[in-house]
């Protein structure tokens, strides 16, 4: 295969697809392929005011076929957070690799797709059987009794969630819910490029202290322990996370409550996508190496990647 393609590299490439725009996924790099929105995000979230590197950010729309050299490339949508793509890559064979993904739908990302293909490279970050998440409407319902709950006694409701993608689906909630938010000026820079791109939020305003009372607070996670919280008064605290099912999730965040409310799939999902993807082989990253033994039990050729290899298109793949 003559042409080089970086999937999500996590050090500096001459060309790489980048899949969204969370941090562990956006590097700079010479020249970034990714979706329309994803790009306007890794500028804001990657490039801005930045120095080094000289990237060319190119974006294209979901489901408009494009070459690079020998390739054919597709991008579409992965339902993680907005703007997040899979890739297409049509050579010989159709090779789908997904970035990080999520079936069931968001109120703030597009739905996902599914793509039937040969080789299917996967997240499977929560690829274990204890993984299995409520109906996203219950996880809906619990943020909002938590919020209307704290309100009634007196209290204000913090909840946590990392300030792309997670932030605003809680927005989205909590604003079609009627309560009034403030939030991190972080969330809130990326709530107004959502607006741009058409994500509909309200009731919320930028965080000031003086305006608390009577407001949930929308704040990252790395905010918990900060002067700004220790100065907010009486509240109870939420932290949104998939790891909310593990048993020592509150004490390890210290928070008061944990909801599941995660933009990845769980055990479930991931299942039932490669059941309708249908590929002939299969790589595993991000997650446990069992996964990939338990797609080997149900008839896949599936290997997991080890942690931190670079992924790019290699001769057998």
């Amino acid at each position: 295969m003559g042409t080089e393609l970086w999937l999500d590299a996590t050090r500096t490439r001459d060309i790489s697809f980048v899949s969204h725009a969370h941090y562990d996924h956006a590097t700079r790099h010479r020249r970034v392929i990714a979706s329309a929105k994803t790009a306007l995000l890794y500028r804001h979230r990657v490039l801005k005011g930045s120095r080094g590197t000289t990237t060319e950010v190119v974006g294209y729309e979901f489901g408009e076929p494009f070459r690079l050299g020998d390739l054919v490339l597709t991008l579409f949508p992965s339902g993680h957070i907005l703007g997040a793509s899979q890739i297409l890559i049509e050579t010989d064979k159709r090779i789908v690799y997904t970035g990080d993904f999520k079936v069931q739908q968001g109120l703030a990302s597009e739905r996902i797709e599914i793509l039937p293909c040969d080789v299917l490279i996967m997240e499977c970050t929560y690829g274990m059987a204890q993984y299995i998440f409520p109906d996203r409407e219950i996880l809906r319902q619990r943020l909002v009794n938590f919020v209307e709950q704290s309100l009634e006694r007196g209290l204000v409701p913090v909840v946590y969630a990392y300030s792309l993608g997670k932030s605003q689906e809680a927005m989205r909630i909590l604003g079609e819910a009627g309560f009034d938010m403030l939030v991190h000026e972080k969330v809130y820079e990326i709530a107004k490029i959502y607006e741009q791109l058409g994500v509909s939020l309200q009731r919320y305003e930028l965080f000031t202290p003086e305006l608390v009372p009577g407001r949930a607070v929308i704040m990252p996670p790395h905010m918990r322990r900060s002067e700004i919280m220790r100065a907010t008064g009486r509240k109870r605290s939420v932290m949104l996370t998939g790891w909310a099912l593990n048993k020592d999730t509150k004490r390890r965040f210290g928070v008061n409550e944990v909801i599941p409310l995660s933009d990845h799939c769980d055990f479930a999902e991931l299942l039932a996508y490669v059941e309708i993807a249908k590929p002939k082989k299969v790589y595993t990253f991000h997650g446990p190496p069992d996964f990939a033994k338990r797609l080997k039990r149900r008839g896949y050729d599936a290997q997991h990647l080890p942690l931190g290899q670079q992924l790019h298109l290699w001769e057998d793949l």
